[in-house]
């Protein structure tokens, strides 16, 4: 199981990152499973290692199978857009995972989102 290997690794490596994120990036490799990749970019964003993380939440959607598990990396690659300022280019991701992921119950997120992002316009007063 990947989140027993993961505990494992934490228990082994806890004062080691560096050999700690290494041997689950191998682990990754070795078993094809993005759980592993996902753990170290989730790390990585909280010591603001930004760049780096965002090469494993890529990694990671390639490993993935199922599509919400590919969506959530796109939610945090999104997340890393935001973050930054780059609005414009976290809307155009927001859209494109819409068209990709519409069909999941858990696209409503997007949507959710693209409002946060892009607020659609007041609807008109009504008369009294």
């Amino acid at each position: 199981n990947a989140y027993r290997a993961l505990r494992t690794a934490v228990r082994n490596w806890n004062d080691d990152p560096a050999e700690r994120f290494a041997q689950l990036e191998k682990a990754a490799d070795r078993t094809r499973s993005g759980v592993f990749l996902e753990a170290v970019a989730l790390e990585l964003l909280a010591q603001g290692r930004v760049p780096e993380a965002a090469v494993r939440f890529r990694r990671a959607k390639a490993l993935y199978t199922s599509s919400g598990d590919r969506m959530r990396q796109d939610l945090h690659l999104i997340g890393i857009d935001r973050a930054a300022g780059r609005k414009e280019l976290a809307l155009q991701a927001l859209r494109e995972a819409q068209a990709r992921y519409g069909a999941l119950p858990e696209a409503a997120a997007l949507r959710g989102w693209v409002d946060l992002l892009d607020p659609p316009p007041p609807a008109p007063a009504k008369k009294p």
